[in-house]
């Protein structure tokens, strides 16, 4: 994060809208918060920061960081 210079917006403090490098710390909790959310909750695909989660049809989870993504795709 810090390499890439990659910023999150601060939203824990609606006075406080700057964007900062993301602590290991937050970034963990990131990550859990989502594979729960892809692991409990109907839609199994969440996605914030970064961080992307699917669960598959077996109950497996997947927990990716993507830096670029392209798709040639029609959506």
């Amino acid at each position: 994060m810090i390499a890439l210079d990659w910023k999150w917006q601060h939203l824990n403090d609606p006075e406080d809208q700057t964007s900062r490098v993301p602590t290991i710390e937050r970034m963990k909790e990131t990550a859990r918060y989502l594979l729960y959310k892809a692991a409990t909750e109907k839609e199994r695909n969440w996605a914030t920061g970064g961080f992307q989660t699917r669960r598959y049809i077996s109950g497996e989870l997947d927990l990716m960081f993507v830096v670029a993504e392209h798709s040639t795709c029609d959506r």
